[in-house]
This record gives structure tokens, sequence and C-alpha cells, in this order.
């Protein structure tokens, strides 16, 4: 009785094994496996300057809603302020990128940025994260 016990459970690891092996390698393979292709990069591109489009109109709108900013909310909107512009240059400067491992090093760059900025935009609107 014992030993279909344990047969039993070596058969569950052994396939429960081989299923975390196939799904890695899928996800290995879907996670930048390949080379950069044009159309993955143009869509990256297209993607943050829908990003840059709505964070632009995100402060904008939040600069108009603050009437009397503390000295703490003029610093992050100025914070912020640069920070977007150095987003904007970032995008534009993929634009005339060619080399693949000089597109992957600038697209670290942007995504960096765009995370920065997230963070600030959730700061000033009070949502930020607690840690």
């Amino acid at each position: 009785m014992s030993r279909i016990i344990i047969w039993t459970i070596v058969g569950i690891v052994v396939v429960a094994g081989a299923i975390f092996i196939i799904t890695a390698q899928k996800q290995k393979s879907q996670l930048g496996g390949g080379p950069l292709t044009d159309k993955a990069y143009e869509n990256f591109i297209a993607t943050n300057d829908k990003n840059l489009t709505s964070m632009t109109q995100a402060i904008t709108d939040m600069k108009s809603k603050t009437t009397k900013p503390t000295p703490e909310q003029t610093a992050l909107f100025t914070s912020f302020d640069t920070k977007l512009a150095e987003f904007k240059s970032a995008i534009d400067g993929l634009k005339n990128i060619t080399g693949e491992k000089e597109r992957v090093a600038a697209m670290s760059n942007v995504r960096t940025l765009r995370r920065d900025l997230t963070k600030m935009e959730h700061e000033l609107s009070g949502n930020a994260p607690t840690k």
C-alpha cells in the first residue's frame, strides 16, 4: 500500500516538473528570446508617444485643479516637468537609432523614465502606494 502512495507522489512530482519546464521555455521565448524586430520597435515608440500624451494631459489637469500648491507640490510639478521633457527627448531619440544594441539600451532608458514619471504622477495625485 505504501509503495502505491510513494509512486503516485513521484509521478505527480515528475508531471509537475515537466509542466514547469515546458512553460518556462515558452515564457523565455515570449520575453525576448529572439531579435528585436522593426515592428516591435515601432510599436514601442507608438505606445510611449501615447504615454507621453496622456502624462502631459494628466499633469495639465492636476495643475489646473491645484489652486494653492504647497511648496512640496510645486517642487514635484517642477521635477515632473523636467522628467517629462527628458522622457520626450528620449522618445524622439528612439526614432533615430538603428543598431539593435543601441535600441535595446535606449528602450531600457525610456522604460526607466516612464516608471519614474508614473511614480511621480501617483505622488502628485495622492495615490502613491504605501510602503
